[in-house]
């Protein structure tokens, strides 16, 4: 079986013993509901958003990742990743993920922070920017511009936070 089937199976061989990281495999989350009710409830996404994907995760980890609802999750070998994922914990305490959002929060209408271009290129870099907050007025956001989604932002009061990885600095 191929470990690159539908549903971006990705396998990693590590050095100890060739054994693979991933020691248990990926299984549907027992609540699909969960992730768009929360996105339903703070971003405004239609539940129809996620209608032709499923969630799944690794029983043990907290994390949860979206795949495609037909999906075939590889078993042999087992990934050590599949699909894009969404948050590290699950709702209401996990954080969703930039690319999580540059996928899905495209359609967000609620907890949204649309900036111009030199904002934009400052949240970016990690700055924080001072704004006036909207809706919920603090927590996780989506952050855009006219254009395109930039990624996460957490807003603390009037203080708005890019929460997008660090490793995109250097991009």
């Amino acid at each position: 079986m191929s470990a690159t089937r539908r549903g971006c199976g990705h396998t990693k061989t590590t050095l100890e013993g060739s054994s693979l990281r991933a020691s248990v495999a990926f299984e549907r989350y027992p609540d699909q509901a969960i992730v768009p009710n929360w996105c339903h409830h703070h971003f405004g996404l239609a539940a129809a958003t996620f209608a032709q994907h499923a969630f799944v995760y690794r029983p043990g980890a907290p994390a949860i990742w979206i795949v495609a609802s037909d999906a075939d999750v590889p078993h042999d070998p087992l990934p050590e990743t599949v699909g894009l994922l969404v948050m590290r914990k699950a709702p209401p305490r996990g954080k969703p993920t930039s690319v999580f959002l540059q996928r899905f929060g495209g359609a967000a209408t609620r907890n949204v922070y649309i900036l111009g271009p030199d904002d934009a290129e400052r949240f970016l870099r990690r700055e924080t920017l001072t704004v006036v907050p909207v809706d919920d007025g603090r927590g996780y956001c989506v952050v855009r511009t006219a254009d395109y989604v930039l990624g996460c932002g957490r807003v603390e009061g009037t203080s708005l936070i890019s929460e997008v990885p660090r490793s995109w600095l250097g991009q």
